[in-house]
């Protein structure tokens, strides 16, 4: 019985040994993990297409990926910006097999750019866990995406697939950027689309970096001008995203709405024209402005133009109880730099406290409408500094003054006060107008006054 026992466990093992000697050390188990998605990437003629969307909320940028044996990856990309720097690069890649099998690439590319948008908040990637197979399609995930991994989805490419690139138009929508709010992560472009065929406009911004359209309002009128009169109008308020294909701007999602008892639904804009025309913002001064003609399927040829209408300025109305108010920082440079700590204010007004705006204002002292500074006295009680001026219009969101040279001041002044003053509210109004823009804070109304003719804005709290 003995015997029997020994013979046993010496047969149990052997057979033992013999199963581990057939388990594949690990480290060749990565190698040929590798080289296995290596010669998966290689294998398509034209590379790989890829849709690559960071997050839901973004749009889709287009990039085809031709994987090299030398281990370079030949990158094109629809991405115009950096003056064209992501449209062709040839950068080395690497796989790895730490916990997963990773798809790194390894230099500056368009991957690692629109990772460092929006001080890296953005949502991109450049560094891509492999998931699988799906037919003949490869689906990798984003690797830093801990709680919801993007999907990747790498589709062979097509001879044609680069010829759907549309650089000149992603490259000429980019000029609708200027003239635009930057401070506290600035104000989409707004775009005025021009329907001639049912006597309308639509105004939506379109937010360039993360390629998304928020639809904002629709009126009668097909200039700004018969825009401002009319009385019909629609809040819209809704949000796609969208891509650039074969000339066209081509929407994730219709925007789909009914006005004035028509129909709309706006799946793509097909671009045609570009063109720029001088518009005098300040006057004497002349500035190129975008245009873009096209067309609409259902709603015939349309006309883009830049625009500063919005919405939700109609919100900013007399105050007769308060002023409007800001901290003094609260007033920005072209370059968005605070004019508290570099520039007008902090030269002539380095003890201001506050911005005021009396729009209506009911005061037995001071002006009903006017533009100043609240200032800290040396015994510390404030001081209110104002210059008058008298309301042109306030159509929409577009608020439009002169100033008078009457001033108030709640102590005398004794030096070159009014002189300041004067250059503080002619820098923030230049020109007359200023375009208003809400800006959303919880459980505070605050403004934004934009002044297209010199990039200065300011906030305003009601």
């Amino acid at each position: 019985m003995k015997r029997a026992y020994i013979f046993l466990l010496s047969f149990l093992i052997f057979s033992c040994s013999n199963e581990l000697e057939k388990i594949t050390p690990p480290d060749i188990r990565a190698a040929e993990a590798i080289d296995d998605l290596n010669e998966k990437l290689q294998a398509p003629s034209q590379g790989w297409k890829i849709d690559y969307q960071p997050t839901p909320e973004s749009g889709i940028f287009q990039v085809i990926i031709d994987f090299k044996e030398n281990g370079i990856a030949s990158i094109n990309s629809d991405l115009t910006d950096n003056n064209g720097a992501f449209v062709q690069q040839d950068i080395p890649y690497r796989i790895d097999n730490a916990l997963a099998i990773e798809l790194i690439f390894e230099t500056y590319a368009v991957f690692h750019y629109l990772f460092e948008l929006e001080q890296s908040q953005f949502g991109a990637e450049f560094e891509f866990l492999f998931e699988g197979e799906d037919g003949d399609d490869l689906v990798f995930s984003s690797k830093s995406d801990l709680t919801s991994p993007t999907l990747i989805r790498f589709t062979p490419a097509s001879s044609s697939d680069l010829d759907q690139f549309s650089l000149e138009e992603s490259k000429n929508i980019t000029s609708y950027n200027k003239f635009t709010p930057l401070v506290s992560g600035g104000v989409a472009p707004i775009q005025r689309i021009e329907i001639p065929g049912r006597n309308v406009s639509l105004f939506w911004f379109i937010d360039i970096t993360r390629r998304t359209i928020t639809a904002g309002f629709i009126s009668t009128g097909t200039t700004e001008a018969e825009v401002l009169a009319s009385a019909d109008k629609l809040k819209l308020n809704q949000t796609t995203t969208y891509k650039y294909s074969s000339g066209k701007i081509v929407l994730s999602e219709p925007l789909t709405f009914t006005f004035m008892g028509d129909s709309y639904s706006i799946g793509s804009v097909a671009l045609d024209d570009f063109s720029t025309s001088q518009i005098e913002i300040c006057s004497g001064t002349l500035s190129d402005f975008p245009n873009y003609t096209g067309s609409i399927e259902g709603l015939g040829s349309v006309n883009i133009t830049k625009s500063f209408l919005e919405f939700e300025g109609l919100k900013m109305i007399p105050q007769t109880e308060s002023p409007y108010s800001v901290n003094v920082f609260f007033a920005f440079d072209d370059l968005t730099r605070s004019l508290i700590q570099i520039g007008l204010l902090a030269d002539r007004f380095p003890t201001a406290t506050g911005i005021a705006f009396n729009y209506g204002f009911d005061s037995e002292e001071e002006p009903a409408n006017a533009m100043g500074l609240y200032l800290e006295a040396v015994d510390g009680s404030r001081l209110t500094y104002l210059r008058e001026f008298q309301l042109i219009s306030q159509v929409g969101n577009r608020l439009e003054i002169s100033f008078t040279n009457d001033f108030y001041y709640s102590d005398p002044i004794s030096g070159t006060e009014e002189e300041d003053l004067t250059a503080f509210t002619d820098l923030m109004f230049e020109g007359g107008v200023v375009y208003i823009f809400d800006f959303p804070v919880d459980d505070v109304t605050v403004f934004r006054l934009f002044n297209p003719c010199n990039s200065h804005e300011f906030f305003l709290v009601q």
